[in-house]
């Protein structure tokens, strides 16, 4: 394509992106990835400075406190750089941001930056928990909170959740916990003690949902009761009642069932186990305690049901045997789903009834440090512009701020957005007469990068809030720009076409985004080499070296044959075959030239196995390599070395330590040696070693 045609979109971003910015209307942005997001929203708040905006009448609204330094960082060099810049260099700089000034009020640009450092309280680029936080310090008595509260990050408040939950199981014997233990008893019995474990910590990572569900509901009867709805059932119906139902149904035949044991006793061995099985359910006077063997006759270990109970020889030798087969089958699955709800109905009751008491103990010890954290925040703000009876908070907000802007709006929760609607509440109230001063709501976001459920976001919420606040702004007279910003000037054009081909599919519209619309991106890099491969996946196989692994090698050497490490090599070796052979790197405006090593970078979803993975394979084959950007300094093996060391030097009667240094970097010892030395030793391995020396 042409310079002129990539010229052409460019100018094109660059108009949304100014009309998303201009402050004289409010503007909602729906933003693809690499589209300029946080420009654009650094760009309004200059504009909004140059249009004289109070700066401490704008509220920014980040997603992350690292979110929030990065915008102050941007703004505060664009102002610096304006308060310094000469006339033609700043009219350029204005132009650019489609803010024009005549030459003689360019001294107003250039006094924003001394403007923004002496707002008192400093600009408002804050995350909402910091928003939260500051109003509550504001007006603590009518918030309900300590005035000297202490707010708790994410990792205090799981300390917390913790010690609560220990404490729960440290006091099982007192009458406050006692009654509990049924239920600690049937999800042990019923999930094992690792699920067990699991269950509850999934539960204290969705605190907040739990929680309002359970604040709903009530009391232990009506928590039941509404579970045991949500699954189908009567209040009544457990499991024990629901097994007791299906062995007392008028519906089933023993005598039938007779027949069916002796019929299958006189089969196969497997069949002749199963008859075993039929008649001791049959004739036993607690059939409940045999009810799972008569189950498993029915249903694999997997749920499923058997494709065969009796083989053509029994079947024939035994006329009408496969009519009562079938006649119990039928009636038994009707029964197993009923049980399988009832099953998992118990045991979600017994979890809730634990994960309530944890989250009850967690709110007396956050009393007990007058802590708050931050979903406190959150709710006490949202309880105190909520009441009627603090219209006084309303008003005092109301007069502070003029303007509100939201970024990674699609990430944040309907409880957060009830605040930022009550917040903007009286903005466009009157907005028509001409006395009202200029107050704008602008949100930017993308639906299909939200984090689902994170913090208990709502990425529907996105177009949900769009609507609301584009009938408010429109309602009152004041302009509304709603803006898609779909150019990228991140990828080329090939990986953004094979991102529209992923997710070219009804089924894949209605997974990403609430209005299920169509998936598309514009690169601005066009006329950029690019190029998108697809590689069949890698596949564990197993192989001898599993049988047969050498029990002396480390537990956790993966193996040649795993996925990652033949995934690593493959990328490994293609990479050397680039580099050897020279291979052209085209890019836009520039001669093809060969491939180097830093031209290469390799993505990975997290830092797992593939990674360190890559990391080796890259190492062995002798490509350079930057290594890991991040690491945990106690898993790392250098200071494992020290560490044993330290030990050894503290006590040299740790003979595990001392091995650690022998085998280590400091001496170098191998198997062989300490083999020749530790086994036979008497006493400390450091007193065999100093009389071997």
């Amino acid at each position: 394509m042409s310079e002129a045609a990539r010229r052409s979109i460019k100018e094109a971003a660059t108009l949304r992106q100014r009309r998303a910015a201009d402050p004289a209307a409010s503007a909602w942005v729906s933003a693809n990835a690499g589209s300029g997001k946080t420009r654009v929203l650094t760009d309004r708040v200059a504009r909004l400075l140059l249009a004289k905006a109070d700066a401490a009448r704008i509220l920014c609204i980040t997603y992350t406190k690292s979110a929030a330094a990065e915008m102050s960082k941007r703004l505060f060099g664009v102002l610096g750089a304006w308060s310094m810049a000469g006339d033609a260099k700043l009219q350029g700089a204005l132009t650019a941001l489609g803010a024009e000034l005549p030459t003689e009020r360019l001294g107003e640009a250039r006094s924003l930056f001394a403007r923004a450092l002496e707002t008192p309280g400093g600009l408002k680029i804050e995350t909402i928990h910091a928003f939260c936080q500051r109003v509550l310090q504001r007006f603590p008595v009518e918030g309900g909170v300590s005035p000297d509260f202490e707010v708790i990050d994410e990792g205090q408040a799981d300390t917390l959740l913790a010690e609560a939950r220990a404490e729960i199981f440290r006091t099982l014997s007192s009458a406050e916990n006692a009654a509990l233990a049924p239920a600690i008893d049937l999800l042990l019995e019923g999930k094992g003690e690792f699920n067990f474990g699991e269950i509850l910590s999934e539960g204290i990572k969705n605190r907040t949902k739990l929680e309002e569900f359970l604040n709903s509901v009530g009391d232990d009867e009506a928590l039941a009761k509404s579970v045991r709805g949500a699954l189908g059932l009567e209040a009544d119906e457990d499991l024990a009642s629901i097994e007791a139902a299906c062995i007392a149904d008028p519906e089933c035949s023993y005598a039938d069932l007779r027949r069916m044991g002796e019929a299958l006793k006189r089969g196969t061995a497997q069949e002749a186990q199963n008859g075993s099985k039929i008649l001791a359910f049959v004739g036993a006077n607690d059939r409940a305690a045999h009810l799972d063997d008569y189950r498993d006759i029915f249903f694999t270990d997997k749920g499923e049901l058997r494709k065969r109970i009796a083989n053509k020889a029994t079947l024939d030798a035994n006329p009408g045997l496969d009519a009562i087969i079938a006649r119990e089958t039928q009636r038994f699955e009707a029964w197993q789903i009923k049980r399988r709800k009832a099953k998992i109905a118990d045991e979600s009751i017994a979890a809730l009834r634990i994960l309530k008491r944890i989250f009850a103990h967690y709110e007396e010890l956050k009393r007990s440090r007058g802590a708050l954290d931050y979903d406190d925040l959150v709710m006490h703000t949202l309880d105190l512009l909520r009441r009627n009876s603090n219209a006084w908070v309303h008003y005092k907000l109301d007069g502070g701020i003029d303007h509100v802007l939201i970024d990674e709006a699609q990430d944040t929760s309907p409880d957060q957005w009830e605040i930022v609607r009550d917040l903007t509440g009286e903005f466009f109230a009157l907005e028509a007469e001409a006395t009202r001063r200029l107050r704008s709501i602008f949100a930017v976001g993308d639906q299909k990068q939200s984090i689902y459920s994170f913090q208990g976001a709502d990425p529907r919420r996105f177009k949900t809030m769009s609507d609301h606040f584009g009938a408010a702004v429109s309602g009152s007279g004041r302009p509304w720009a709603p803006t898609e910003l779909e150019i990228s000037f991140r990828s080329a054009t090939e990986v953004l076409r094979a991102v529209d081909a992923a997710f070219d599919s009804e089924a894949m519209r209605v997974a990403l985004t609430a209005e299920a619309s169509t998936v598309r991106h514009e690169a601005e890099r066009i006329g950029e080499a690019g190029l998108v491969e697809l590689w069949p996946a890698e596949k564990r196989i197993a192989r001898e070296e599993d049988a047969d692994r050498d029990w002396t090698r480390p537990v956790d050497e993966r193996l040649e044959s795993a996925p990652e490490t033949k995934l690593a090599n493959r990328i490994a070796r293609r990479i050397r075959v680039w580099l050897e052979e020279g291979a052209p790197l085209a890019a836009s405006g520039e001669a093809a030239r060969a491939i180097t090593p830093g031209d290469i970078l390799i993505l990975v979803r997290q830092r797992g196995a593939l990674f360190y993975e890559m990391l080796r394979a890259l190492n062995r084959a002798r490509l350079p390599v930057a290594g890991t950007d991040r690491m945990v300094m106690r898993e790392e093996a250098a200071f494992l070395d020290l560490d044993a060391l330290g030990r050894f030097c503290l006590l040299p009667e740790d003979d595990l330590a001392l091995a650690e240094v022998l085998k280590g970097p400091f001496i170098g010892l191998d198997d062989e040696d300490l083999l020749a030395l530790a086994p036979a030793r008497r006493g400390s391995l450091w007193r065999a070693l100093k009389k071997s020396s």
